[in-house]
């Protein structure tokens, strides 16, 4: 079964057949970059943390294209690696222990709420 792919996405798929990744990446960041970005972007609404989530997505991608296993289009395989590294930095983000001050003024950090090292060790 051959799938639709935009007529763009075909050259970065011969230039992945060739081997030539880096060229692939290239040209998927020409295209994508700025999409890629600005959904980043509206989910994490940090300028910096986009920059960092979009490095490690094109990085992320850069890994995969040579297994890219052709069952959507590159454009939706970029998407989802994009979901799933927002949606792990917000995880990170939101397990991370808390500071609060007492009284005093002093801070105290409050407990992570997940998992122990050693807990998940055991899982």
């Amino acid at each position: 079964m051959e799938h639709i792919y935009r007529s763009e996405d075909r050259d970065i798929l011969a230039l992945v057949d060739a081997g030539n990744t880096n060229a692939a990446l290239r040209l998927l960041m020409q295209r994508y970059s700025d999409a890629v970005r600005r959904y980043c972007l509206s989910m994490v609404q940090d300028p910096t943390l986009t920059d960092d989530l979009h490095q490690n997505i094109f990085m992320a991608a850069l890994d995969g294209l040579a297994r890219f296993a052709r069952r959507c289009s590159l454009r939706s395989w970029l998407f989802a690696i994009a979901h799933h590294c927002v949606a792990d930095t917000l995880r990170r983000r939101y397990r991370r222990p808390h500071v609060s001050c007492n009284s005093l003024g002093a801070a105290i950090e409050v407990p992570d709420p997940g998992p122990t090292p050693a807990e998940s060790l055991d899982e």
